[in-house]
């Protein structure tokens, strides 16, 4: 989830400055799993990004004091910044700005076990359950998002080695995903 999200750069971050170099705001996401049946990344970044996309942090004030110096003369003043937070009851929260929205797509890859040579040698299924995952020969998580980027591939265990080829219609099939789930989020 960190890759998906914080390497995209999905999050604009400069949108979560307070005081330059000093104060920002921390934005943290917690996800509970209570089941999973398989393709766990893809609800989780869905999760994810449905949460950053519906969040409102509160406003804030920056106050800046002036302190007088020990001597009491204007020279050695010292000007202290301190930040006020606006409940969310008394103004409404800003958005998070994001640049986009990256989701994970799982495929589970099955070698063809079929000789007749007219089948081609791996059969691919999205969004597979727990089961499938488990009998799958490989499995390949892509993270893209809307506009049609890949942002990551990676193909956690297995021994099968799959061609490039392969690999980029994966990513294309996953590309179009990207962007109904997006779609989806959208609207809800």
């Amino acid at each position: 989830m960190e890759v998906l999200l914080r390497h995209s750069r999905a999050v604009d971050l400069e949108s979560l400055c307070i005081i330059p170099a000093r104060k920002a705001w921390a934005i943290r996401v917690d996800l509970r799993v209570q089941e999973c049946d398989g393709n766990l990344l893809d609800t989780c970044a869905m999760a994810a990004i449905a949460a950053l996309k519906t969040f409102r942090r509160p406003q804030h004030r920056v106050v800046e004091k002036t302190t007088p110096s020990v001597c009491g003369d204007s020279e050695g003043a010292s000007t202290i910044q301190s930040v006020e937070v606006v409940p969310l009851y008394e103004k409404e929260g800003v958005r998070l700005t994001l640049h986009h929205m990256p989701f994970c797509v799982t495929f589970a890859v099955f070698r063809n076990r079929s000789k007749d040579g007219l089948a081609p040698d791996f059969v691919s299924l999205i969004d597979p359950t727990a089961e499938e995952e488990a009998l799958a020969d490989a499995k390949v998580i892509v993270g893209s998002d809307e506009d049609g980027f890949v942002r990551f591939v990676r193909k956690p265990g297995g021994a099968l080695s799959l061609p490039k080829e392969d690999l980029v219609l994966l990513a294309r099939f996953a590309c179009l995903r990207a962007r109904d789930l997006a779609e989806y989020i959208q609207k809800v």
